[in-house]
């Protein structure tokens, strides 16, 4: 990153304005089809999270912006941030037509199949 602050212009869900200030970006992360920035805004030192398709414009501005000085993406994320269990396996059961079930076994998701 350039270690930058960008102005962006955020339209909030459900918002019917459109605001205009400037963050810090920290982190890209992808939740499902959606990718979430992770920043601070303005000089709030609070990590924030903006769906970047809410994002209308956005230029990259001049001033340097100090970002949190323990902050790591990863540790953010193990934290529990997006509702991620870091290390919780969970047992999924499905039904799945046999069109479905050859496309999976030839293009596993994982190479367990346990």
């Amino acid at each position: 990153m350039l270690g930058k602050q960008v102005q962006v212009s955020y339209r909030k869900r459900d918002a019917d304005t459109v605001e205009t200030y400037p963050i810090y970006p920290l982190g890209l992360v992808q939740r499902g089809q959606v990718l979430y920035l992770v920043c601070t805004i303005k000089t709030y030192p609070h990590l924030r999270l903006h769906a970047l398709h809410r994002i209308q414009a956005a230029a990259t501005l001049e001033q340097a912006l100090t970002k949190p000085a323990d902050f790591n993406l990863d540790t953010y994320l193990e934290s529990g941030a997006f509702g991620w269990l870091p290390g919780l396996a969970i047992r999924l059961e499905a039904a799945f037509t046999a069109e479905v079930t050859a496309h999976l076994e030839e293009t596993p998701l994982e190479d367990d199949h346990a």
